[in-house]
């Protein structure tokens, strides 16, 4: 998910949504650690699993820097890319300033044989 508005998603904290799944080793604890940092823009989170039976733990770190889809656009054009189409769900859905994703459709430019 995207922030919205230089935020970290709506509902997500420090300690966001902790939930239990089942696995083939039984109930597994899962959870991120999410945080912001609002120099850089760059969001770093852990996601963390706790297989309960065993109370062993396992940890992955991630950052990820958000940005406008200005931003995207003129990165993409730099690097030689086109963009045929933006979108803004995995179900298809058009592109707009509020939405929360940022997709871009494209690839090499198609230059006429």
């Amino acid at each position: 998910r995207r922030p919205t508005g230089g935020r970290l998603c709506d509902g997500d904290t420090a300690d966001a949504r902790h939930s239990e799944l089942r696995s083939g080793l039984g109930a597994v604890e899962a959870w991120n650690d999410i945080d912001r940092d609002a120099t850089t823009g760059i969001v770093n989170y852990q996601t963390h699993y706790r297989i309960i039976a065993i109370d062993r733990h396992y940890s992955a770190a991630s950052k990820i820097q958000f940005t406008t889809q200005e931003r995207l656009a003129a990165l993409m054009g730099e690097v030689g890319l086109e963009v045929d189409e933006w979108l803004s769900d995995w179900e298809g859905g058009a592109y707009e300033p509020k939405s929360r994703e940022i997709i871009p459709v494209g690839g090499l430019p198609q230059h006429p044989s």
